[in-house]
């Protein structure tokens, strides 16, 4: 059996006894009502993450960068030399708009290339799995072969199951 499928197999929804277990606990002490939302938003957390007596989430932000084949037709937003700009910044000067949410809310930043359709292997601290120099135009053919797209999702959820290893359990 594949990653992929042993993943998809292991996936379960939130359970809503714990999801209603930590809203009874914290009724107990004072009425759930008084703190807004955040009750809910903490029983979800507690439900998706199968825990009734809750730990501090320890978050780490993955972020995968790779080009699509369409870019050269002029419809994205900014051009592939942008990707390799803002992935360097993640990691040199570390100063994207997602390094300041990663570092507001205490969050380790992982940065993978996917495929950037650039050498990228000067800048340090980059994983690099390529699954191609970018993707092909998906108007004139498709953008990856389908052991293409598995692969990058298994090496998203080897990535994970690594930071999981290391003790982090929010991405």
């Amino acid at each position: 059996m594949s990653l992929l499928q042993e993943t998809c197999d292991a996936i379960r929804g939130r359970s809503h006894e714990i999801e209603q277990h930590i809203i009874d606990n914290w009724n107990a002490g004072s009425p759930v009502e008084q703190y807004g939302r955040l009750v809910n938003v903490v029983a979800q957390y507690g439900a998706a993450t199968n825990q009734e007596h809750l730990t501090v989430p320890k978050p780490c932000m993955i972020i995968a960068s790779a080009d699509h084949g369409v870019a050269d037709m002029g419809v994205s937003a900014y051009p592939k030399e942008t990707t390799v700009g803002m992935t360097q910044n993640y990691l040199i000067p570390k100063g994207a708009g997602a390094n300041s949410l990663a570092n507001y809310c205490g969050a380790q930043m992982e940065v993978i290339d996917m495929g950037i359709d650039a050498d990228m292997s000067w800048v340090l601290g980059l994983r690099s799995h390529k699954l191609g120099m970018g993707t092909k135009n998906f108007v004139e053919e498709p953008a990856m072969t389908r052991e293409q797209a598995i692969e990058g999702i298994e090496t998203g959820i080897r990535l994970v199951k690594e930071k999981i290893d290391e003790g982090f359990n929010v991405f």
